[in-house]
């Protein structure tokens, strides 16, 4: 740490009269956030918005880097290692009596739950609408996905000019190349819940026609460079995405990954997070991108399982691992719920159980492709609007902010759960 302490000084030091520093000010991050700082890897932009990596040693190499590249260089930043500690916090049931209960003529509890039927009926399926999803990658020969997934005219080369070199299935971040590969099994779950076929004849995606994005940003280990999500947020928008699924919560350490959100957001892409499986009332702990709080950023919390086969709750719990209060927008279903799972062996593809606000978002996401697909003059905001005033509120708490009064007992949820009916509706009414 004092290390950390010496190198801050100086480096405010030997920057301090250019017109370029870093962005992140090292003297308000805290003591998680100091202990992922790379102090000699830097990340910055061009001003032909292209990023790029440099390794400075010490506070006078940085100096004399800002005063050579000063004319080129839009901004730079810390390349911090960002902690994941969303996509370990996944709980799995594998139990086959289970699995059973998870269904109802075929279709999965949770789409019943959330009225996705009443949009397919209408002829909705999220026709038109490109999902990314910021993940660990995806199986992209999995028989259930390969159809769904947009892709583009790469076949080896840059063919559709975008910069992305061999991006035909989707961007691997890591690697720096085109992507071919699920690191650890959570971004193909994810995305079987937005868009995939029927698994061995069950309904487990909320919008079957949308095409899915895959982005690995993250592989086996728990932190990654700020660098691959700048750049996986940067391919989204290149590649024209309507809705990113980020099932992922960080530790906030980068004002560079802070600013490229609200970029993001701002562009006109509607961007579903998970609100984390700590069961934290977000008030008193923060986590993002939750409470950034940027506009056109929906986090989801989980609520708990509901057999399908009984009359619909009139009272709807939080799941109890799922984060609540301030910055969560809206409640999806989260525990038990039918995912995909990957498979080194394809032919073993099979379904199970999985809990955790990573498979409320990716619910959420899909919902919002079903409400565009519908509604196509749509933006982001509306959709948000749409979402986030669609669904039921428990009576006692309708008059109550999003926090619970007792975070330790008190697992009816107080903010509105998802029914896309309403969400419909609420979207007829405005557009």
């Amino acid at each position: 740490m004092r290390f950390l302490i010496v190198f801050i000084f100086f480096v405010l030091s030997a920057c301090s009269q250019r017109n370029i520093t870093p962005l992140t000010d090292l003297k308000v991050l805290n003591e998680i956030c100091l202990a992922s700082l790379n102090t000699d890897h830097f990340i910055y932009e061009k001003l032909d918005k292209t990023l790029h990596t440099v390794k400075l040693s010490t506070p006078q190499e940085l100096s004399q880097f800002i005063n050579k590249n000063e004319a080129d260089i839009s901004w730079i930043d810390y390349d911090f290692k960002l902690t994941d500690i969303e996509l370990n916090s996944i709980q799995s049931n594998q139990s086959k009596s289970a699995n059973q209960a998870f269904f109802k003529n075929d279709l999965s509890w949770a789409l019943l739950r959330v009225n996705a039927p009443f949009m397919w009926d209408k002829g909705f399926f999220g026709q038109n609408v490109d999902v990314a999803i910021i993940d660990t990658g995806l199986e992209i020969e999995n028989p259930f996905l390969s159809s769904h997934i947009a892709q583009t005219t790469d076949r080896g080369r840059d063919e559709d000019r975008n910069r992305f070199l061999n991006d035909t299935f989707g961007w691997d971040a890591i690697r720096n190349t085109g992507l071919f590969m699920d690191y650890q099994g959570h971004g193909t779950s994810v995305a079987s819940l937005i868009s995939s076929d029927p698994v061995n004849g069950k309904q487990i995606s909320m919008a079957p026609e949308a095409q899915i994005i895959p982005i690995a940003y993250r592989d086996q280990n728990e932190s990654t460079p700020v660098r691959r999500m700048l750049q996986s947020l940067r391919y989204a928008k290149i590649r024209n995405a309507k809705i990113i699924n980020f099932s992922s919560d960080l530790e906030h350490c980068s004002s560079a990954l802070k600013n490229e959100l609200i970029a993001t957001a701002n562009s006109g892409i509607l961007i579903v997070i998970s609100a984390g499986n700590q069961g934290q009332d977000l008030e008193f702990f923060k986590i993002f991108p939750t409470s950034f709080e940027i506009p056109n950023i929906l986090s989801v919390g989980a609520t708990e399982f509901n057999d399908p086969n009984l009359p619909h709750p009139t009272i709807i719990n939080r799941f109890s691992s799922s984060n609540y209060g301030t910055g969560v927008h809206l409640f999806a279903p989260g525990h038990e719920i039918p995912s995909l799972i990957a498979s080194t062996d394809l032919r073993q593809t099979h379904i199970e159980g999985l809990s955790g606000t990573s498979l409320s978002a990716p619910l959420v996401a899909g919902a919002a492709a079903l409400l565009w697909s519908a509604f196509p003059e749509a933006k982001a905001k509306d959709i948000f609007w749409a979402l986030t005033h669609s669904g039921q509120i428990n009576p006692s708490n309708q008059n109550q902010t999003s926090r619970p009064q007792s975070p330790f007992n008190d697992l009816e949820i107080k903010a509105p759960f998802l029914d896309l009916q309403q969400a419909f509706m609420n979207l007829d009414s405005i557009l």
